[in-house]
Parts: C-alpha cells; sequence; structure tokens
C-alpha cells in the first residue's frame, strides 16, 4: 500500500481544469458560468498582528471551509483512470491510498510502480503536486512469510520512497502485521493528554454533576476512544485491555468509586454496554457500528438501535446482512434479503431493427433481467396488432431460408410471475427481388370501353414498376394512365382502340432482380359458362343452356356434345356431335352478356353426355369451354333415384371429374387419355375451320 500526500490539495485546484471537466460532465452552461463566476478574480489579504497586506490575486484553489469546497474538489479528481494490474485506489478528499495484493512481493512491487507511475501522469496532467517526501509505502506480508521487507524501493516523480513499518491513513495507523499495537498505544496516550485537561471538570472534587460529567466522557473521551473500532476490533486482548483500563479509569473518577470497583459494575453504573460494538455489515463493507452509521446511502437506518432498516429497495440490495456483536466470543447472525423484481426486456441491437436476404438466416435476441429469472419467449405480431402463437422459446430466435412473408414484427415477451410481462418489439425486413402476381392474365373489353389491367408485386427494396406491350414501354397518356396503392399497381387505358389488344407485360425491378408478368387484352367473347341444371327432365332431350361475354356481336357459336359410356369402374367417351349455330341479337338491356340455349334431341335415356361450346366475334373464337355433363331421365318409373345419385357422385363437372376416374384403376387412366386427345383433335380441327 502507498499513502500518497497530496500537497495543498484544496488550494492548488486548477480553475480551468474544474470548468473543462465540468463541461465534459455535461454540466448545464448556466452552472458552469455560475461556478467560474465563483471562481475567478477572487482576491486574498494577510493578517499580521493587526496589519494587512496588499491584496492579491488567487489563481488557483477551492475555497476551503465553504460547503462547495470539498465538491468541486471531489469533481475534480474523479475521472482519476484505473490502475493498471488490477489496482484499487481508495480515495476520501485529499487522503488517497493505491493498493495491490498478490502471493508474491516482486510482482507486487513491479504493479505498484506501475500504478504510482499511472497516478502520476494523471497529477501532473492536471497540475496537481504530491509531496514524494511525506509519500509512505508499507506491505502486509502473510502471516507464513518470512520476509517483511522488499528489496527495491519505488519511485513517485524521480524520488525513491523507502518502506516503512507503519503507517497512517484517516486516523488510523496500520503495521505490517496489522496488529494495531501502536494504534492503541498512540490512542491511550491522547487519551491520557486529553484526561490533563479535562482533571479540573471530573475530577472526584469537582462540583459538576456525575450526569453532566458523564456526558463530557461520552461526547469527547469515548469518541476518540472507539475511533474506527470495526477495524482494531480484532487486535489481542491484551491490547484491548488497554483500552478498558483508560475507560475504567475515567469513569471511576467520575462517579467516584474506589479502585477495586469490578469492570462491569462500573460499566453498568455508567450506563455503558460491556460490548464494544455492534456491526451491521454486508460482505466486507461495514453499514454501521454501534450507533455510527458507517455507509453514506441515506437508505439505510438503525432502528431501535440494533435493527437495520432498508427503505426504498433496489435490485443490487439483496445479499447476506451479517449483524457481528463483538464480545468475547463473536456472535453473527445472517439475514438474506432476497429482492423480487419484475421483468425488463431488451432488444439486441438496441434499435430492434433487423435485415436479412430471401433464403438468408437470420437470429433475432433479446435479454431479460429480473428476480426470479425470467422466462422469454416470441411471438409474431399479426397484421390485425395482434400477437399470435408462441413460435419459439429462448432469448435467441433463429430464422431459416428466410421468406418475404416472414417480414414483419416479432415480440420478445419476459415474464416471471412478479408484476406484469413486458415485450420489446424487434422488426425484421426481408430483402428480396420482385414478386409478381396478377389476378387475371386474360382481360375482356372492346372498342369505346375500358380495360384494367393489374398486377400485385411484392419486393423489398422498394421496386420501380413500369408497364409494355408486345415488349415496348407505354409511356402515360391521356387514354392511358398508371396508378398505384400499396402493392397493387395499375394500368388503365380508357377508350379502346383496335391497336390496344394485345400482349402487355407487367416488369418490376429493384437492386436485387427483375420480375415479369405477362396479360392480354382482348376482344374476342370470353370463355363460355353454362347456366342449365345437370339433370334433365325428359330421357331423351336436354335443354342447354349457357352465356358469353362479348363487346361485339357474336357471329358464331360451335357446340360439341357427345355420350359417355361408364359405370364404376370403366369411362369410354362416344363420337362428337358437332352443331353450328347462328346467335340472335341480344337484348338492348344487356349489351355484354349473350345468353343462348339449344334443345338437343334423340338422346339415350339414362345416360351421360358432355358438351363444349366455342364462341366468336369479329375479333376471332374464344377458348373452348370447360367440359359441361348432363344426365337424362331413366325411363321406367320404378328406377329409384339414388342410382343416378351414385352417377351424380362418381361424375362432377369439368376436368375434376375425369381426373378422379383416371386414379381408379389403370384402364380408366388409359381411356382418360383417349378422351383428352379427341378433345384437344376437336378443338383444333374447330380452330383450324374457323
Amino acid at each position: 500500500m502507498a499513502c500518497l500526500d497530496i500537497e495543498k490539495a484544496f488550494d492548488n485546484v486548477w480553475h480551468d481544469g474544474l470548468i473543462h471537466k465540468l463541461v465534459l460532465y455535461n454540466f448545464p452552461n448556466y452552472l458552469v458560468k455560475i461556478i467560474q463566476s465563483y471562481l475567478r478574480n477572487r482576491r486574498s489579504q494577510v493578517c499580521v498582528l493587526g496589519e494587512l497586506s496588499d491584496p492579491f490575486n488567487v489563481p488557483a484553489g477551492v475555497p476551503q471551509g465553504s460547503i462547495l469546497g470539498p465538491v468541486l474538489y471531489n469533481l475534480f479528481t474523479s475521472d482519476i483512470p484505473d490502475l493498471p494490474g488490477g489496482g484499487v485506489i481508495s480515495l476520501f478528499a485529499d487522503d488517497t491510498a493505491i493498493l495491490y495484493a498478490g502471493r508474491q512481493i516482486k510482482p507486487i512491487v513491479k504493479k505498484l510502480q506501475d500504478g504510482l507511475n499511472c497516478f502520476a501522469e494523471y497529477l501532473a496532467k492536471w497540475k496537481i503536486r504530491v509531496n514524494a517526501a511525506k509519500t509512505q509505502t508499507i506491505v502486509f506480508p502473510h502471516r507464513n512469510s518470512q520476509r517483511l521487507e522488499p528489496s527495491t524501493l519505488v519511485q513517485l516523480n524521480g524520488a525513491s520512497i523507502s518502506w516503512s513499518t507503519d503507517v497512517r491513513y484517516l486516523g488510523l495507523t496500520y503495521d505490517r502485521k496489522l496488529l494495531y499495537r501502536l494504534h492503541i498505544d498512540q490512542t491511550v496516550a491522547r487519551s491520557t493528554v486529553l484526561l490533563k485537561k479535562l482533571y479540573p471538570l471530573i475530577n472526584r472534587k469537582s462540583k459538576l454533576s456525575a450526569v453532566n460529567k458523564l456526558a463530557v466522557y461520552k461526547q469527547v473521551v469515548r469518541p476518540m476512544l472507539l475511533y474506527a473500532a470495526p477495524i482494531w476490533r480484532a487486535c489481542a486482548k491484551t491490547h484491548l485491555l488497554k483500552v478498558h483500563r483508560v475507560q475504567n479509569k475515567f469513569l471511576k473518577m467520575i462517579l467516584n468509586l474506589p479502585p477495586s470497583t469490578r469492570t462491569s459494575e462500573v460499566q453498568r453504573l455508567a450506563s455503558i454496554d460491556s460490548t464494544l460494538v455492534l456491526l451491521w455489515r454486508r460482505g466486507t463493507n461495514v453499514l454501521t457500528a454501534s450507533q455510527l452509521m458507517v455507509t453514506r446511502d441515506e437508505r439505510i437506518r438503525l432502528v431501535n438501535g440494533y435493527n437495520l432498516e432498508i427503505s426504498e429497495l433496489e435490485p443490487q440490495d439483496a445479499g447476506d446482512y451479517v449483524c457481528q456483536i463483538s464480545d468475547k466470543i463473536n456472535k453473527d447472525q445472517v439475514h438474506t434479503v432476497e429482492i423480487l423484481v419484475p421483468p425488463s426486456v431488451r432488444a439486441i441491437p438496441p434499435s430492434g431493427q433487423l435485415t436479412a436476404r430471401k433464403g438468408g438466416a437470420v437470429t433475432l435476441e433479446c435479454k431479460a433481467s429480473g428476480n426470479p429469472v425470467p422466462s422469454i419467449y416470441w411471438t409474431k405480431r399479426s397484421g390485425a396488432g395482434k400477437s399470435a402463437a408462441k413460435i419459439g422459446e429462448g432469448p435467441i430466435l433463429t430464422l431459416e431460408r428466410v421468406e418475404r412473408q416472414q417480414a414483419g414484427v416479432y415480440q420478445c415477451t419476459a415474464d416471471n410471475n412478479v408484476g406484469d410481462p413486458v415485450t420489446v418489439d424487434m422488426r425484421l425486413d426481408v430483402l428480396y427481388p420482385p414478386d409478381i402476381s396478377v389476378d387475371k392474365s386474360w382481360i375482356h373489353s372492346g372498342e369505346g370501353f375500358e380495360a384494367q389491367l393489374e398486377c400485385i408485386v411484392h419486393a423489398d427494396p422498394q421496386p420501380t414498376v413500369s408497364w409494355y406491350q408486345n415488349s415496348f414501354p407505354i409511356q402515360p397518356t391521356d387514354r392511358r394512365t398508371m396508378s398505384s396503392r400499396g402493392n397493387r399497381h395499375t394500368l388503365t387505358i380508357r377508350h379502346v382502340q383496335q391497336e390496344d389488344f394485345g400482349n402487355y407485360s407487367c416488369v418490376a425491378d429493384n437492386t436485387l432482380g427483375r420480375s415479369k408478368k405477362y396479360m392480354e387484352v382482348s376482344g374476342r367473347p370470353g370463355p363460355a359458362e353454362f347456366v342449365s341444371p345437370p339433370w334433365s327432365r325428359s330421357p331423351d332431350s336436354y335443354n342447354l343452356t349457357w352465356k358469353v361475354e362479348s363487346y361485339p356481336p357474336l357471329l358464331e357459336v360451335r357446340l360439341l356434345y357427345r355420350k359417355l359410356m361408364m359405370n364404376e369402374t370403366f369411362q369410354q367417351p362416344g363420337r362428337w356431335h358437332d352443331v353450328i349455330l347462328t346467335p340472335s341479337p341480344r337484348p338492348i338491356s344487356e349489351p355484354l352478356t349473350h345468353v343462348m340455349a339449344f334443345t338437343l334431341r334423340g338422346l339415350l335415356p339414362s345416360s351421360v353426355y358432355e358438351s363444349i361450346v366455342q364462341a366468336k366475334n369479329r375479333y376471332g373464337w374464344n377458348e373452348v369451354s370447360d367440359i359441361f355433363q348432363f344426365y337424362t331421365q331413366r325411363i321406367s318409373s320404378d328406377i329409384h333415384s339414388e342410382e343416378m345419385q351414385v352417377a351424380s357422385s362418381t361424375s362432377r363437372s369439368g376436368a375434376a371429374t375425369l381426373h378422379r376416374i383416371q386414379a381408379e384403376s389403370s384402364v380408366s387412366c388409359l381411356m382418360m387419355t383417349a378422351t383428352v386427345v379427341c378433345w384437344l383433335l376437336v378443338s383444333y380441327n374447330l380452330q383450324r375451320n374457323l
């Protein structure tokens, strides 16, 4: 340990350096200016035998005896750097001690020298002077160590410092073996001097009452005897007896007791507990000693002289508190305090913003604290702002092969059943190239009408969307306008003309890639939709009804139908029958929809038929309709309708029914293939004939 002597610590505080540090500590400007005005341009005079010297300026220092003096000095020295090698620096105003510990003396001495050099550099930087001649160093060896004094001296500012056998720090004298014999001898000697000074007041013949004499003793003598008692109380009993003798000498004189009175009786009459001190400590930190509050924590106080009370509890107050009574036998009572702390949680990184690329991996992390240790789970906030089910537990959530749908706000929730659960939001942004989808790839319109093309674009970073017609970029005009709302982008064509028909593409670009989707604007009729019921009311005819949307009038309609020969395990289509129809003019009230009907005759009873329709206007033929199946009635009335229901359950409209039949057996698979081929051939012939 090295005890340093700071020369005129309060008188040498560098004003400019103090103001500089106050600015660094973020003191308000007005407060810095007040302190600067308080320190600058101070003048002083010296009075000797009633004669005053000329006034002179005080260039440095803080006013001693003032309230602000110690505070400003503490602020000035509060940035002392940490010492290298694990050294500890102890400060109380200008009393400074540097301590190092270890198992071998040489490494400790080297570390102490490094610590002194570091501290000296700090002092020189801020114009603080240290008196190397009054600086003391001492080694407290292990009890089994044979060597008490190092062979190497440490230096401070170029001056060698010899090793001392004892040092004095904060009014307590430490010897090498920490026996405190010298400190007790010095205390006894000072008390003897004090006895001589107080003798006129407390001697046996003094007219002062015993109560007042005891008050003088307790206020003047006893504090000096018990100063730092929690530290030196562990000394040998022979040294403690010296303190007891001094106390008994005072008390017997004050109470006018004979010299042979027992010590216990003297202390009883003087209302002085035989126990020197009742100590509260936490670990190695002493909180109270007897009635003395050692700790500066204002939340801690003694109740009824013995009980320790802590108000405004904080998490760091948890731990073991020891009540130690010093007597012939040390008696310790340990109280364990556990603080229940509600959970708190924070995101890592604190911003809560994370970014990942599509297909990559990302890790979301949060840290929680509290007592008991909180449990952590993760949820993802839905679009309505509500959290979904748990998607993970623990402080880390790892997402592999991230998709764009996984972008959003994730919530980390911590709960330990103390108070309400707490959450922190983390936002995940997924970077990915554009992904385009369209509701309709074929848009039906007519000349003079309007057409709207829509594509839905998802991308991050934000994409640039453009429109093309037949691979040529489209520029906005009075008839062609482009708009966007959220992810939905719209191309509107007003007063459609002949040249507006054709292929269009929606193209989206961002820094990660490009995507494209095709659409077609056509004046050809829309696909036919059958509206007649599947069950015929006649065994040999069926009224087939359908509707077709077309802006121009229909010029021709082609109807094809055929019979299906089928049972539960077998299906074979018949030959297609072709009917060419000429549409009648549509009603004015329905300018777009053409509704047509045709009665098929000469059908076989109790049979399954299927039909397709294709329509033509001046722009061409539309796509062939989906296959529509219908059923004729049986002739005999005693056949149960349940058989027809079986047929209904085994045959549904369009290609879905044929696919299920195809999966039932290899034979029906071959027959289905033949059916599809025939249907394609018919469609091809129709297109070629047209």
